[in-house]
């Protein structure tokens, strides 16, 4: 069996790609938070059916007590829960919990062969995996969870110490050493393929967008330097300008699905990617490559964050830049097409996305990957 770890959104997001991709027969995923209930989301539901089975982490007694009376809080209504990022926070970052031990127990009664988890896995978990897989010959798998829009580090022995391979979509971020090219895979990104798209396309609420009407999609992030700027944006064109608008907030958060503010009123950022023809954002992310593959407008808002000009993506052509505020409502309002360049997109998909214009190997660097365990 190949087990997949997942405790946040964006590692179920990261995984599931490769869930759906290899043999359904031989995957079994576990989910390591155990706060974090993922029942509700559309993505679980549909994953669920290219699994064998799912498991919550092994715990010991005393954690099962724990996180028992940790439950109990959410009977509580959800604006107190949300008063409580402190308790969200200490829980996933500095909780101690299950054993290497127990968790040993569960890999050999799973029959597992490999073991793989998505690169924020918090260290405290990861590890207790990784020493047990170690201890049964298993072999541990990490995966990035984005395409590194922005400069990164050089990959180094301490981002490979709780790892046997490291599944890359590109050769854009350096490696420091020559002794850890061994551990490295460059087999692209299936996260961002076509193939993948169109899976999320089937999954989520896409509706069929009018050419002649704008709408507008905002891509956010609470607790940022552009979340209020961009809460006025979204206020002033649909006030001021009639203009249709979808806003997601950055999935990235401790808080369990159950209590956070992204789960709750607002749309996920591939339905808000699909539900527009106009694309704003104060940030660079991985998510603007679904953007792309699904022929969006993006629009980059240097005048909210300067910082922009340090995405690897920002000299491109296909991202349009915009210096004010007036600016954006002036394009978006009178300027009835502002064209998306295709060669600049083809430069990035061959430089971001390796086999991105070959699925049929795309797919088959992973099947055979996982085969040989």
């Amino acid at each position: 069996m190949h087990l997949f770890l997942i405790d946040l959104f964006v590692s179920l997001d990261t995984l599931a790609p490769i869930i759906k991709t290899i043999s359904k027969k031989n995957v079994v995923i576990c989910n390591v938070n155990p706060i974090n209930e993922f029942r509700s989301l559309d993505l679980y539901k549909e994953i669920k059916k290219y699994t064998k089975n799912i498991y919550n982490i092994p715990l010991r007694n005393i954690d099962k007590i724990f996180f028992l009376l940790i439950k109990i809080l959410f009977i509580l209504p959800k604006p107190v829960l949300k008063k409580c990022g402190w308790i969200w926070y200490k829980i996933y970052k500095e909780k101690k919990y299950s054993s290497k031990k127990i968790i040993k127990e569960f890999l050999v009664s799973h029959e597992i062969k490999s073991i793989t988890f998505e690169e924020s896995l918090s260290i405290k978990t990861i590890e207790k995996f990784y020493n047990a897989a170690k201890e049964l010959n298993i072999s541990v798998i990490k995966i990035p969870a984005g395409i590194n829009t922005i400069k990164l580090p050089a990959i180094d022995k301490k981002y490979l110490k709780f790892c046997d391979f490291y599944l890359a979509p590109n050769k854009v971020r350096q490696i420091k050493d020559e002794k850890n090219k061994k551990k490295i895979y460059y087999f692209g990104s299936l996260r961002y393929s076509n193939y993948f798209i169109n899976f999320l396309k089937k999954i989520y609420k896409i509706r069929k967008l009018d050419s002649n009407k704008k709408c507008v999609g905002i891509l956010n992030k609470e607790r940022c330097l552009e979340y209020r700027p961009l809460i006025d944006i979204k206020n002033n064109l649909i006030n001021n300008f009639n203009i249709d608008v979808v806003q997601s907030l950055k999935p990235r958060t401790v808080y369990p699905i159950q209590v956070s503010n992204i789960f709750d009123k607002h749309l996920l950022t591939s339905e808000v990617i699909g539900n527009c023809n106009i694309l704003l954002c104060a940030r660079s992310s991985s998510v603007l490559f679904e953007a792309l593959i699904n022929n969006k407008k993006i629009l980059f808002l240097n005048f909210i964050n300067d910082d922009l000009k340090n995405s690897l993506l920002y000299k491109y052509e296909t991202f349009k830049k915009v210096d004010s505020e007036n600016n954006l409502y002036n394009l978006i309002k009178f300027k009835k097409n502002f064209n998306i360049d295709h060669n600049s997109k083809k430069k990035i998909f061959k430089r971001f996305l390796i086999n991105f214009f070959n699925e049929k190997k795309l797919k088959t660097n992973y099947i055979n990957f996982y085969e040989k365990f």
